[in-house]
């Protein structure tokens, strides 16, 4: 509190003084921020020894400091479209904390909802401020307020984008939940456990449902408006709200359950040609993965026994590698050496084909004998079960 006050005068002070104006003030702040993390970087990269490191961790600059000190400004500038940015910052930063600090997010998007829903100077944070929500309460009726009262049409379309797209993530929670207890200690660490149990009192799908009308809806009224908005003139034509949409709408037709998946022809990471149809008469599990992914490499221990338990049956498991570079996906089945192939995507042709560029991995995909999906994003537990009962007698 102490803080939020003494900078809110500080900066009333610097304004009646003429200093600045409320967008330089914030992209002073906006610097003083990056630069003091550069010099963490720095120094975290410059560490050697453990206790180099230990001393480097210390020195990370606090996130909700800094988050304080943006909210602060946007309280101090309600009605300057700053304050707008400022909020985005703030929900960015205390996002990164490892305390989780969910009343300062909630606080920040009901600051949003109040001040900013019918703002056509949202245009500013959106697609990004779309990255940030789902994790807290407030995101949801924030993204729902803007499309029933932002006179921007613009903006109305990129806010029921990011609704769709949090609503289809929700609608997978309670799959997710069910996997471990593990799983569900990590998804409370990341929603928080009273938000994640408020999303998984709603039937996943009517959540689904709502999240295709959406797209739905944006395919059809908002296909034309660019997924970065006051791009500067010159500046590379970007994708549209519709071309999002429709990739979303086709994910959830081709490859919804019950579908044969679409034949996958590519690469292995070695770069021995690699086909799905040469796997038809077994049950596979096609799993796509990457190195950075931390979830995906997780899940390779339990992989492994999975293929180990059913070696004499007919199944197999594929991984899809998402990594840029075959050195990077190369690196782990050195280190890790797993028996079954994985094919190489690094230009994204296989993720494009089944529409799935850009919506997070680890993605799961279980196929009967016949090549059709029968399950999808199951893990652990879920995923045993689904491979036990496709390779039961008489299936």
């Amino acid at each position: 509190m102490l803080l939020a006050t003494a900078f809110g005068a500080a900066l009333s002070a610097q304004e009646t003084a003429g200093v600045a104006s409320p967008s330089n003030i914030l992209d002073g702040l906006t610097k003083e921020c990056e630069r003091d993390y550069r010099a963490w970087v720095e120094v975290e990269r410059a560490s050697r020894t453990g206790k180099e490191k230990e001393v480097a961790a210390r020195e990370r600059p606090d996130p909700s400091a800094w988050a304080a000190r943006f909210r602060d400004f946007a309280d101090a500038h309600r009605a300057d479209p700053s304050a707008i940015e400022a909020l985005y910052r703030a929900i960015g930063l205390f996002r990164q904390d490892d305390r989780a600090n969910r009343e300062a997010m909630e606080s920040v998007f009901d600051r949003l909802k109040t001040d900013w829903a019918g703002s056509p100077a949202l245009a500013k944070t959106f697609p990004r401020i779309g990255v940030y929500g789902g994790l807290c309460k407030g995101s949801v009726p924030f993204l729902r307020e803007v499309v029933a009262k932002n006179p921007s049409r613009e903006v109305r379309g990129h806010a029921e984008f990011a609704l769709a797209g949090m609503l289809d993530r929700h609608s997978r929670l309670s799959v997710l939940a069910a996997e471990s207890p593990q799983t569900r200690d990590k998804l409370e660490a990341a929603y928080g456990k009273e938000n994640l149990e408020s999303i998984l009192k709603i039937d996943a799908d009517r959540l689904a449902a709502e999240s295709v009308t959406l797209a739905e809806h944006v395919a059809a009224e908002y296909a034309d408006v660019p997924w970065w908005l006051g791009l500067p003139p010159g500046a590379p034509k970007p994708r549209t709200l519709g071309s999002y949409a429709a990739d979303m709408l086709a994910r959830e037709r081709e490859t919804a359950v019950g579908r044969r998946m679409p034949e996958i022809v590519g690469e292995d990471v070695g770069g021995e040609p690699l086909r799905l149809s040469d796997y038809r008469g077994k049950v596979v599990v096609i799993v796509f993965w990457a190195s950075w992914c931390g979830p995906c490499m997780a899940m390779l221990p339990h992989e492994r026994e999975l293929v180990a338990r059913h070696k004499d049956r007919p199944f197999a498991l594929i991984g899809v590698s998402v990594d840029r570079t075959r050195e990077d996906a190369r690196a782990v089945v050195e280190r890790e050496k797993p028996t079954w192939p994985s094919w190489f995507d690094g230009e994204r042709k296989i993720s494009e084909r089944l529409h799935i560029d850009g919506q997070g991995i680890p993605r799961v995909y279980v196929l009967d004998a016949e090549g059709v999906i029968r399950f999808k994003d199951v893990r652990a537990e879920r995923l045993d079960k689904a491979v036990d009962s496709l390779l039961q007698p008489g299936r």
